[in-house]
């Protein structure tokens, strides 16, 4: 192969690299913006705390599961007028002297998965609920739309019912279709692993 084909395919190989990671942001931003994260962490990793942790996270997802938002920015609104609410039935199983604190803003998290969906790295709103001093493991899910319901087995098609297009499900999924990867241009500058 001659050498001056070799700036021309690293130039090519990097534009398709870029484009490629210009897009997935794009997907998660477009993503971020239509989901609520929920997160309730523990006042410590304690067996105890932890244990507490998911009282405190039944009793607020019984208030959050009675709910049919139309929207995140409804869901946003409903969520903000209602903190206090939320507060008190997460500090319902709490010991005696510990508080919780209830908080929706935005915050970056790491790529995370549970059950049968993966969030992305990125910016989300979050429903934040802290249990005491706050420092144990956390509970997550998603809360708008409603993923997080065991009785939202079927999480595609609520994501669906809330706007989320096919992509943006296959990103949560992880049900993304077989790609296979060929290089044209190696191909067209007739180059065959020599």
């Amino acid at each position: 192969m001659k050498l001056w084909k070799w700036p021309a395919i690293l130039f090519l190989l990097g534009s398709l690299c870029l484009a490629m990671a210009f897009g997935a942001a794009a997907q998660q931003r477009s993503l971020s913006g239509k989901l609520i994260r929920l997160h309730v962490v523990a006042n410590s990793d304690a067996p105890e705390d932890q244990a507490v942790k998911l009282l405190a996270r039944d009793r607020v997802m019984e208030i959050l599961q009675a709910q049919n938002w139309q929207d995140r920015d409804e869901a946003a609104a409903w969520l903000t007028a209602h903190e206090d609410e939320l507060r008190a039935a997460a500090e319902a199983p709490l010991p005696p002297g510990q508080t919780a604190a209830v908080t929706l803003s935005e915050e970056s998290f790491s790529t995370r998965r549970c059950d049968a969906v993966a969030l992305p790295a990125g910016r989300y709103l979050t429903l934040r609920i802290r249990l005491g001093a706050g420092e144990g493991h956390n509970w997550w899910c998603v809360v708008y739309p409603a993923l997080c319901a065991s009785a939202a087995g079927e999480p595609e098609r609520t994501a669906k019912a809330a706007g989320l297009d096919d992509g943006e499900i296959r990103l949560m999924t992880g049900d993304t279709p077989a790609v296979r990867i060929r290089f044209r241009l190696l191909e067209w500058l007739n180059w065959e692993g020599r």
